[in-house]
C-alpha cells in the first residue's frame, strides 16, 4: 500500500471546522496511508521551518511540493501523477506562511500548485486530501467525481 505523508510548517488546532473536514476525508481515504506531520513554527525562521520539513521526510521518498509557482494539474493529471511514481512513499510538502526558500525548492521531484492563488497551510491541506481521496474515488470508479 502506498504511504503517502503530508509535512506541513504549520498545525491545525484540534477544534478548528478545518481540522473536522480533514478527518472526515481522511477516514474515507482506503487505498493509501495517510500520515501528517506538522511542524511547530513559533518563533521559527523561515530556514529552521523548512530545515525541519526536510527531516520529516521520510528517506527514498518522492517529494512533491505544494507552491504558487508549482505545475497546475487537473484532477485527473494528478491521478496520472501519482500512478506514474515508484516508489512507495510520496510525501507532499505544505511550507509555512513564508513557504519555501530557493534551495529547498531544488530538492524536490515535483512542484505542484493547488490554484493560482495563496492559501493558508489550513486550507491547502484540506484541499490536498479532498483531492486525495477524489483520486482514490477515480481509481476505483466511484461516481464522487464528475467531469
Amino acid at each position: 500500500m502506498l504511504n503517502i505523508y503530508i509535512i506541513a510548517g504549520a498545525k491545525i488546532k484540534n477544534d478548528s471546522p478545518i481540522f473536522d473536514l480533514i478527518k472526515v476525508y481522511l477516514h474515507r481515504i482506503t487505498l493509501y496511508n495517510v500520515h501528517i506531520k506538522e511542524v511547530e513554527v513559533k518563533n521559527l525562521s523561515t530556514y529552521a521551518i523548512n530545515e525541519k520539513i526536510f527531516n520529516l521526510i521520510p528517506k527514498d521518498s518522492y517529494r512533491i511540493m505544494l507552491d504558487e509557482k508549482g505545475v497546475e494539474y487537473s484532477t485527473l493529471q494528478l491521478k496520472s501523477c501519482l500512478e506514474n511514481i515508484t516508489k512507495q512513499n510520496i510525501a507532499f510538502l505544505i511550507g509555512g506562511s513564508d513557504g519555501f526558500l530557493p534551495e529547498y525548492k531544488n530538492q524536490v521531484e515535483s512542484m505542484i500548485s493547488l490554484s493560482r492563488l495563496t492559501f493558508p497551510h489550513q486550507i491547502a491541506r484540506m484541499l490536498l486530501v479532498e483531492q486525495l481521496y477524489r483520486v482514490q474515488c477515480l481509481q476505483q470508479n466511484h461516481p464522487y467525481h464528475r467531469e
